[in-house]
Formats: C-alpha cells, sequence, structure tokens
C-alpha cells in the first residue's frame, strides 16, 4: 500500500529563465513561445505583435499585473517578464523607499539600502512576493518565462583562486534566489571566434557572427542548469522557441536510469549521493548532475559486476 499522502509527480510547465546581451533575440524568444501575454518592465517589445501590460509605475504595478494574469479570465498559456532586471529595480526602489527613507548610502550615522548588502538581502526577501504569484501563474498550467540581461559575477573559490562567471545582471542574492526558483537557465549569446596574434600570445580579436545559440549546460564560466524531467541537449541549442520546445518534449532517460541503477549504492553512499546533488528528491536535481551521476553509477554497476565475474570464475 502507498504510503499516506503520497502521490505520483507530473511534469509541470517549466519556470524559465533565459538570460544574454542586448538585442540576441530573448524578447523574440517569449514571444514565439505559446499563447504569450508580456509582463514589461522596461521598453523593447513596443515592435512585436505580441500582447503585452504597459510598463509599471512601481514595484505594487508589477505585482498588480501578475495579480491580473492569476485571478482574471484569459486564454494565454505563457507569462513572459521581461525584464527580470527591471522587476529587481522596482523592487530594490520599495524596499529602498519603506526601509530605508529613500536613503541608499550611509548618512549621519545612519545605514541606507548599499550598508552592507542588506538592502539586497531584503529586495531577494521581497521579490518572494513576485515567484509565489508566478508559482500560481504555474499551477494554471501557464509556462513561465524571465528574461534577464547578461553580467558577470565574481566568484570566490576558496582552493582554485576566484574568477568570474557569466550571470544575470542583477545582485547575487536576489540571483541565488531565482537561480534555486528556475527549473531552466539558458544563457544566450552569439556564435564568436577568437583569433590570436602569432606575435603576441597576449593579444587576440574576437570576431562575432550573427548565429545565435542557447545552452543549459552550467560550468565554472556560466550559470545555467536543466532540472531532471525536463531533458536538453548539454551542447548549444538554437535560440528558437520551436526548436526548443521539441528538444524539451521528447521522452526522458537520464532520471529513470539513475532510479534503475540506484541499488548500487549502499546507505550511506545514497545519503552522501543525495548531499551532493542538494535536493531531497531526485526529480528536483539539476540536468547536467544526473547525468554526472548516471556515468558514476555505471561504473559502479561495472565494478561490481567485474567482481561478480572474478568471485565465479
Amino acid at each position: 500500500m502507498p504510503l499516506k499522502g503520497v502521490v505520483k509527480g507530473k511534469r509541470k510547465p517549466p519556470r524559465i529563465v533565459l538570460y544574454g546581451p542586448p538585442g540576441v533575440g530573448k524578447s523574440t524568444f517569449g514571444a514565439d513561445a505559446p499563447d504569450p501575454v508580456i509582463l514589461t518592465t522596461e521598453d523593447g517589445v513596443d515592435n512585436l505583435p505580441v500582447d503585452q501590460f504597459p510598463v509599471p509605475k512601481d514595484w505594487a504595478g508589477l505585482l498588480e499585473n501578475v495579480s491580473e494574469v492569476v485571478k482574471g479570465k484569459h486564454s494565454y498559456k505563457t507569462l513572459v517578464l521581461d525584464t527580470l532586471n527591471g522587476a529587481v529595480e522596482l523592487a530594490s526602489l520599495h524596499v529602498c523607499a519603506k526601509h530605508y527613507g529613500g536613503q541608499w548610502t550611509a548618512k549621519g550615522g545612519n545605514g541606507g539600502f548599499l550598508a552592507w548588502g542588506q538592502g539586497w538581502r531584503a529586495t531577494s526577501e521581497e521579490l518572494r512576493h513576485l515567484l509565489v504569484l508566478l508559482d500560481e501563474c504555474r499551477k494554471n498550467k501557464m509556462l513561465v518565462m524571465l528574461l534577464a540581461h547578461v553580467g558577470l559575477h565574481n566568484v570566490k573559490h576558496p582552493s582554485d583562486g576566484d574568477y568570474t562567471k557569466f550571470a544575470p545582471e542583477v545582485d547575487k542574492a536576489v540571483w541565488s534566489r531565482v537561480h534555486k526558483w528556475s527549473d531552466i537557465i539558458l544563457r544566450a549569446d552569439y556564435e564568436t571566434t577568437i583569433i590570436k596574434d602569432d606575435k603576441s600570445s597576449a593579444k587576440a580579436k574576437v570576431f562575432s557572427t550573427q548565429t545565435r545559440f542557447m545552452t543549459c549546460a552550467g560550468s565554472a564560466a556560466e550559470d545555467a542548469k536543466c532540472r531532471a524531467g525536463y531533458e536538453l541537449p548539454d551542447d548549444e541549442m538554437p535560440l528558437d522557441f520551436k526548436e526548443f520546445q521539441a528538444l524539451m518534449g521528447k521522452p526522458t532517460s537520464s532520471i529513470d536510469a539513475v532510479r534503475a541503477l540506484w541499488p548500487v549504492l549502499n546507505k550511506d553512499q545514497a545519503k552522501t549521493t543525495l548531499a551532493w546533488l542538494g535536493v531531497a528528491k531526485l526529480e528536483e536535481a539539476s540536468l547536467t548532475k544526473v547525468r554526472q551521476l548516471l556515468d558514476r553509477l555505471r561504473k559502479i554497476k561495472a565494478d561490481q559486476d567485474a567482481e561478480t565475474e572474478d568471485e565465479t570464475s
């Protein structure tokens, strides 16, 4: 008998973040999603023939627009926030006015919004209200997509040294919350070719084409991910929603393969593996980590089979 309260998981519409440089085609990608309505926070989509809310004057106005999508009767299937950067700016203005009297920097012994990063942490908390509303849209079977401008985040590494990586151009505390919330994070860019100067190893020329791509394979150089259950390729994909939808719609296999091989782990190994995945359920894990785990489990199974064969021979 199944345990009380246990239900089978069902794949829901994904929560997508797509970030990249200006003009790469983020808004077009969102406009090509099924029956979209766009929540604008800045100018940029006026020329697209797609239904959209006007740019809100403040944070309360943005939340009101999302609430309208949640509660109103409509036939939209996709909600696109264009952009996350603009939404974060509205949230930070609200937090600064509400908690710091509009004071951004320390003055007269009083700490402002920017003091010790406390304002950005408060903004991250404020962003919960938006994410909760977006999840309500998802419960109504809407695909939710957040578009963002690209930036560089400094990463402190205790053993290998500090480095920088691509990520949306928002504060780290804010991005950490959105990163955990999202199911798919895509980085879009133009294809580039780097030609080094034969006379000087320090000089190089970068040539960019108009070919655009996106990837969900995270690395030390970029924030990207795809949770198990949505199964997208690790290599580059065209920046085209129809092709993206076709790829995401293919039958998943990695998570099923991991489940089949899970018994090769003993109790302690299974506990350590879940801790490494950073989730309570396999379905919530990053697809990149699931595939890494699958390779590891296959090796363990092969080693166990080899030992059994030696013992019986």
